[in-house]
């Protein structure tokens, strides 16, 4: 009797939501969300967030489309849609995607097959920042290092269609 119970308690729930959350990890599969305020973990699969999105922790998304992004932590996106700014403080992997201008507090980022408008690099440590652009990435503006000791590692086949500032393209 307990487990049926339990059954028709949870139905209600998942009937009308797209995201689960549990134990400070939130889960959103497809569907469509106004925004996102999230902390601690964040899983994106299929989700469309058609107003900001703010993640205070670790964001993954796999094909999800945003507005704009604030990450307070580190972020993999994989085949994702940004159309205004991402703005990161931490790691950022980006994969088969595409974003507005990205702004990031980190040491390093990397994109593979990745286009984004401008990429800024905020001063971070004193260590060297370094930019990979893997595959046929693509930088349709500046990337620009704050510290001045940027360094990007390009394939053959990446591209910047405007200037390395406040760094250096290395081998």
């Amino acid at each position: 009797m307990k487990r049926k119970l339990w059954i028709v308690g949870m139905l209600p729930m998942l009937a009308f939501s797209h995201c689960t959350e549990m134990y400070g990890q939130t889960s959103c599969q497809d569907g469509e969300l106004s925004h996102l305020n999230a902390n601690g973990m964040v899983s994106l699969a299929g989700t469309k967030v058609m107003g900001d999105t703010q993640v205070r922790g670790q964001l993954s998304a796999h094909g999800a489309t945003f507005e704009s992004i604030a990450i307070n932590g580190t972020a993999e996106l994989n085949q994702v849609t940004a159309s205004k700014d991402l703005v990161v403080k931490g790691f950022l992997v980006m994969k088969q995607t595409k974003a507005c201008n990205v702004i990031a507090t980190a040491n390093r980022v990397e994109l593979y097959d990745t286009e984004v408008g401008e990429l800024h690099l905020v001063k971070h440590q004193e260590e060297p920042q370094t930019v990979i652009l893997a595959g046929n990435s693509k930088v349709k503006g500046n990337i620009k290092f704050d510290q001045g000791n940027g360094r990007v590692v390009m394939s053959p086949s990446a591209s910047v269609v405007g200037k390395i500032i406040g760094g250096e393209k290395v081998s």
